[in-house]
């Protein structure tokens, strides 16, 4: 199936890509069954809520993320703050 169709399929029906993607090969979101339904879990949390909580959420997590440079972080949270 091409992705345009999958596309397509996924307006007429009513569900994400992600949801077959997932049913097809959950190996992609974790090494173990556990974290790979854990994530799924999550993702389908996040799509339910509202824009506002998201980017709430986006702050927390890079927060979160030892990868975020700590000079980063300060610098996008006061750019967010104007």
């Amino acid at each position: 199936m091409s992705i345009p169709r999958l596309i397509h399929l996924c307006e007429i029906m009513g569900f994400m890509p992600l949801d077959i993607i997932y049913d097809t090969a959950p190996h992609l979101w974790g090494k173990t069954a556990e974290e790979a339904e854990d994530r799924r879990t999550l993702t389908k949390l996040v799509e339910c809520l509202p824009h506002d909580t998201v980017r709430d959420l986006i702050r927390l997590a890079k927060r979160m993320t030892p990868a975020e440079p700590a000079l980063g972080a300060v610098t996008t949270s006061t750019s967010e703050s104007r």
